[in-house]
């Protein structure tokens, strides 16, 4: 009887170790690599940035201290784009990553917008943007 009390409590015992171990070790969204593809298309979108500024810069509605605040978000996000591959371990990113990237592109797509137009209404963004 005291064997299979024991044998009883050992398998309990074991049972919610195994239980807790699993809640710990589960995130609450699972970070999932991207596709080079979405990858390239976000490189894409940081490039033109630069590429606003500088016609900004071009054509006046920006002014040289301006841009370069502006310039200095976008190597930013890049900074943040290859902080996130050296994570992964690869030429790649998670989702989770890929959004942190995105959210960051969209805010200096607005401030860029707004240098350029002050009083303006914010941008829209197009369906290509936020893909």
């Amino acid at each position: 009887m005291k064997r299979f009390l024991v044998a009883i409590l050992y398998i309990c015992g074991l049972g919610a170790v195994d239980l807790a171990w699993a809640q710990e070790s589960e995130p609450a969204e699972v970070a999932r690599i991207v596709g080079s593809q979405k990858v390239k298309q976000m490189d894409k979108q940081i490039k033109s940035l630069s590429k606003r500024i500088n016609e900004g810069l071009n054509s006046g509605t920006l002014t040289r201290e301006k841009a370069n605040e502006l310039k200095a978000d976008v190597k930013a996000i890049w900074d943040k784009k290859q902080e996130f591959m050296t994570e992964t371990g690869a030429k790649q990113i998670t989702n989770v990553q890929l959004e942190k990237l995105k959210a960051m592109w969209k805010e200096t797509a607005q401030k860029i917008h707004q240098a350029k137009h002050p009083g303006g209404k914010n941008p829209e963004t197009t369906s290509a943007d936020t893909k």
